[in-house]
């Protein structure tokens, strides 16, 4: 019994030195080769733009770019640290940005565009124009009920005509918080100067532009 006793102690001292034993010169890896493994490569041919009036108001910037099957499309991404010293075009803060893709650019241009021409026009007492541009990846549109879906944008443009006058509010991103409020007309017509310009690049692109994969 006594015997029993002994071993038994002798096995926990000895799990105890083990648990103290220092592991710091190696790091344990298992390779698994057999195993399939995902690789996934993706290539982008992209140019930042940069407006001073649309960094120093909206504090924005824009990249405008296509990809290696030849997808073109628009970066609109903070030039800000949201609060802290602004970064250089070269630092846009892309943990802070929305992906548009080209074929909604267009769309999102008119919309701009139209705000512009309302932002002046004199509303009566019960008149609103409104004019909304969402963009989310699909995967953030939850539908509550038939008539009711929930989602998180990427890019939300929400712009409203009063009596009170006109108003402009940008959300960017869905997981770092992002929002302008825009009351100034000359304002919003550097936007749309900005988001032109990267479209005219991607306009511009010719075949032996485009990434070849």
């Amino acid at each position: 019994m006594k015997t029993k006793r002994n071993v038994f102690i002798l096995f926990i001292l000895s799990l105890v030195l083990l648990s103290c034993t220092n592991y710091t010169d190696y790091v344990k890896f298992d390779f698994h080769p057999g195993i399939p493994y995902i690789t996934r490569v993706e290539m982008f041919k992209t140019k930042m733009f940069l407006n001073e009036t649309v960094e120093d108001k909206l504090g924005i910037g824009l990249i405008a770019g296509v990809d290696e099957n030849n997808n073109k499309f628009i970066i609109i991404a903070s030039t800000s640290t949201l609060g802290e010293k602004t970064l250089p075009i070269d630092e846009l803060n892309l943990n802070v940005s929305s992906l548009i893709k080209y074929e909604k650019l267009e769309q999102l241009i008119q919309i701009v565009d139209a705000s512009i021409n309302c932002w002046d026009l004199k509303q009566q007492e019960t008149e609103n124009v409104f004019y909304k541009f969402y963009v989310y990846p699909e995967h953030e549109e939850i539908r509550l009920s038939f008539n009711v879906i929930e989602f998180r944008g990427s890019f939300i443009y929400e712009y409203q005509n009063s009596v009170k006058g006109s108003v402009l509010h940008i959300f960017l991103a869905d997981k770092v918080p992002y929002h302008k409020y825009v009351n100034k007309k000359e304002d919003l017509i550097e936007f749309k100067n900005l988001l032109m310009e990267g479209k005219s690049y991607l306009d511009q692109l010719t075949e032996s532009d485009l990434i070849r994969s």
